[in-house]
């Protein structure tokens, strides 16, 4: 990755893995994944909304979507 990302949990729940660690996930939860990290995935187990946050160089790009539980 080339940015940090920081993702905060709106409302649901679910699990984030970087680099083979796990952590819960859940409403007001925030998560900061370094630009270092090799890997990531987030997966829902109640729908999510997730409001993302992205450095890029000395802006941010912010990001809003959803993710459905499978």
């Amino acid at each position: 990755m080339t940015n940090d990302v920081l993702f905060y949990i709106v409302k649901g729940e679910g699990e984030i893995t970087v680099d083979n660690k796990k952590e819960a996930l859940f409403s007001g939860v925030s998560v900061i994944v370094p630009k270092e990290a090799e890997s990531r995935s987030i997966s829902a187990k109640i729908d999510m909304v997730i409001l993302a946050v992205q450095s890029k160089g000395k802006t941010y790009q912010i990001f809003h979507y959803s993710q459905r539980a499978a």
